[in-house]
């Protein structure tokens, strides 16, 4: 069932459907229907529960993906973020630009398929206070604990201890090294996997043609955005879950991992940001279509087998059947 079919049934025939989702796979547990808003639309769809993580109901569909032009930035005003750029180069247009640094234009089928709403840590596993392998950071743990790191609700050892306060509590985390491989391996053990890259920007665009759901430009006044100043009334956010309610495509130092041969999506570990490249350089990571030349997925691959790579994250998708509609 396509996105244009499934809107047209009424609330009481969505239920029925997402009712029979459930007894065909009764691992998920259907909520309720509830309605996501982004910009002017609006998508009513199905909220699943699976042992404690919500999954949603995202219909089939045949969405250009990829990108080769802006969809509502006129030429002036891409002159004018070109000149702030520290990245692109003179002869380049602000088009020719990021057309380099996002996949090409297609046309894609997309199945029907139950997403994961929030992206889950790939190398962090929370202990408790008994874990014995706290012990080797007695030292850093007292000092958190001691407020010697006020500045910061958060204390990361890169490849060892995440300590996270929330609350007056301190939770502890310790990093595990896990591959690719594996990670598709023990997904597939539930049935689950990684999303396609197509499946990803359909999930992260839901059929949007600019560079962010947003729209083309980055304005910090107007939209909320990760990394930076927060406007009191902002007119649109990233931190809210988009149309087809993920929390999905909305800090560029996250990267989210997907199946070969993209194998990473929605960010570049923070790169830009941390170069000193401009706002809208450094978003761009964050745009559903960004796509990583194959020099940064090599090392992003290499950072990941080698347990270095400690801003990856993963969501899990549940492929429907199309007899299922």
């Amino acid at each position: 069932m396509n996105k244009e079919e499934f809107e047209k049934l009424n609330p009481n025939e969505k239920q029925n459907l997402m009712l029979k989702i459930s007894a065909a796979h009764p691992q998920f547990k259907f909520l309720n229907l509830a309605t996501f808003r982004c910009g002017g639309d609006s998508f009513e769809t199905g909220v699943f529960d699976c042992k404690g993580s919500e999954f949603v109901f995202t219909p089939s569909g045949e969405p250009v993906l990829g990108w080769d032009d802006f969809a509502v930035l006129d030429e002036i005003s891409a002159a004018k973020i070109k000149e702030q750029c520290e990245f692109c180069g003179s002869e380049q247009s602000l088009r020719e630009y990021v057309a380099q640094q996002t996949s090409p234009l297609r046309r894609a089928k997309i199945p029907a398929m139950l997403a994961e709403r929030r992206a889950s840590e790939l190398s962090w596993v929370e202990a408790g206070a008994d874990d014995a392998r706290l012990k080797a950071y007695e030292r850093d743990i007292e000092q958190f604990l001691r407020g010697e790191y006020k500045s910061s609700s958060v204390l990361t050892l890169s490849g060892a201890l995440k300590l996270v306060r929330e609350e007056g509590k301190i939770r502890a985390f310790l990093f595990r090294d896990v591959t690719h491989e594996e990670l598709e391996a023990n997904l597939q053990k539930d049935e689950f996997s990684l999303p396609s890259e197509d499946e990803w920007e359909y999930l992260a665009s839901c059929g949007a043609r600019t560079l962010w759901r947003f729209g083309d430009e980055p304005d910090p006044s107007e939209v909320a955005l990760p990394h930076e100043k927060q406007p009191k009334s902002p007119k649109f956010s990233l931190f809210e879950p988009n149309l087809f309610g993920l929390f999905i495509a909305y800090d560029p130092y996250a990267v989210e991992i997907v199946s070969a041969p993209a194998y990473f999506k929605g960010g570049d570990g923070g790169c830009a940001f941390c170069g000193g490249a401009s706002l809208f350089e450094s978003l761009l990571p964050a745009s559903p279509f960004y796509a990583m030349d194959e020099a940064m997925r090599q090392d992003h691959l290499d950072f990941l087998s080698g347990g270095e790579l400690d801003s990856a994250i993963y969501r899990r998708i549940f492929r429907l059947k199309r007899e299922l509609f």
